[in-house]
């Protein structure tokens, strides 16, 4: 597994989830830039046990040398270029936020990039939505597309600290400083929510470009924000937190947003792609993107009905077990690896699973697929799963 991003931040968690939720018989190799985020990644990596490095100088294919499989993982859609072509091995791609690529040059570039692959992945049926038109408009072979949900690693769900119920409300939010996770929409919400609860109190984590911005902006409205910085005790974070907040204008599939529903932490966010799926299109605090009077009106709602945060919090905790689970996702893309390894093509149409018809259990339903040169599908019979 391996990306050239300037910032893994959370593809390079999920490289570290999927790499240790791979079934028996896998054996994955992470491969990082050798830049201070890589090698930190690269270094937690051997921490947990797995065989983690980086690119020393760039050299890739070195890097690369010896896999039975190359699976590159691209923050945006311009990453990972020049992974593809460095090795001589099948390469499986995972895009992790929806098409986004204007520019002429940059998706012919991507048209080249995408001749060379034997699979694409997408971490959410909205961003399998994007991909789907776009990938069938390149020349060359048609390239098989899986839609696998991201997953993480979670313990038992547990009951969270008792709060007085004269404690400050707090609300969390956990995102890179940048215009695609619009903490601007946030502060300006908090302005609002600020002349009914005034002793509510946001903390902001993350690091990244816009947080000299934010910081300002906030000090212009008068509002007490705590900017925690880059942090690894996030589960410690949303232990101490009322809500999470997330007012991104796109994802792929957020991973905080699973942490939160693993956490029983409830979350109130931009109705977008990956985090409607999440939560489900009937939870009861998904706003519009860049809307700040909807998300105060949401986040007081949430602030003043305890019990539904707490009905929340458990049916979050039901949607994380039953389909978002590190294992469901090992297990998912260790068939599509083995499809890719014996030569298979799994449907170009694809097929996207609805979580509404899913086992509990099983998580997602495997991807079926096309023998090369036939349109016979293969039915999964495995597992007892549907």
């Amino acid at each position: 597994m391996a990306t050239d991003s300037p910032d893994p931040s959370g593809v390079g968690r999920h490289m570290l989830t999927l790499a240790r939720a791979l079934p028996p018989g896998w054996r994955a190799r992470l491969v990082f830039p050798d830049h201070d985020a890589g090698r930190s990644l690269a270094a937690e990596g051997r921490r947990l046990g797995v065989a983690a490095a980086t690119a020393a100088g760039g050299r890739w294919r070195h890097a690369l040398a010896g896999a039975d499989l190359v699976h590159v993982h691209a923050g945006i859609g311009w990453e990972g270029h020049g992974l593809a072509g460095v090795t001589d091995a099948p390469v499986v791609r995972t895009e992790h936020l929806p098409w986004l690529i204007t520019c002429p040059q940059q998706r012919a570039d991507y048209a080249r990039m995408v001749a060379r692959l034997d699979a694409v992945i997408t971490v959410s049926r909205a961003a399998a939505d994007s991909w789907r038109p776009v990938l069938a408009t390149m020349g060359g072979p048609r390239v098989p597309m899986a839609c696998i949900p991201n997953g993480i690693e979670a313990g038992p769900g547990a009951d969270r600290p008792a709060r007085r119920k004269d404690a400050p409300q707090t609300i969390l939010c956990v995102a890179r400083f940048t215009p695609q996770k619009n903490h601007r929409t946030l502060i300006t919400a908090m302005a609002r929510l600020a002349r009914t609860h005034p002793h509510a109190r946001l903390r902001l984590v993350g690091g990244g470009p816009e947080q000299g911005r934010i910081r300002a902006r906030a000090a212009r409205h008068g509002l007490d924000v705590e900017f925690l910085g880059p942090r690894d005790d996030v589960p410690a974070l949303m232990a101490e937190a009322d809500l999470l907040a997330l007012p991104s204008s796109f994802e792929g599939l957020p991973l905080v947003v699973l942490e939160a529903m693993a956490h029983g932490l409830p979350v109130i966010a931009t109705r977008i792609g990956g985090v409607t799926e999440a939560l489900g299109p009937d939870h009861p605090w998904l706003v519009p993107p860049a809307n700040p009077r909807a998300l105060a009106r949401a986040l007081a709602a949430a602030i003043d009905d305890a019990a539904a945060r707490a009905a929340t919090a458990l049916s979050q905790r039901a949607r994380y077990d039953a389909f978002y689970t590190a294992t469901r996702m090992g297990e998912d893309t260790a068939q599509l690896y083995a499809a890719v390894l014996r030569g298979q093509r799994q449907r170009t149409s694809g097929h996207d699973y609805d979580t509404s018809g899913l086992h509990r259990r099983g998580g997602h339903r495997p991807p079926a697929f096309r023998r090369p040169g036939t349109d016979a599908r293969r039915a999964d019979r495995g597992g007892g799963r549907p």
